[in-house]
């Protein structure tokens, strides 16, 4: 019983305190204006910078992972 009376405790306490002021809203506005926003890519910048990969085999993973590496191919 006791134990539930000091876990109880903190949240009674933390409960009953003044709540942290709000930060400014100002810095919020420049965000949510829209002539400072970007627009998103069009259709024909998504179509040309797209390169075609054609479905094949499960290749050697080792080779993959090495090929990738940052030292470079290791072929073994």
């Amino acid at each position: 019983m006791k134990i539930y009376i000091l876990a109880a405790l903190p949240l009674a306490l933390a409960a009953c305190a003044a709540p942290a002021a709000l930060p400014d809203g100002a810095a919020l506005t420049t965000a949510a204006d829209p002539t400072t926003s970007r627009s998103a890519a069009t259709l024909p910048a998504l179509l040309t910078s797209f390169t075609p990969r054609p479905v094949v085999r499960p290749a050697d993973w080792q080779r993959l992972n090495d090929l990738q590496a940052p030292g470079g191919a290791q072929i073994r």
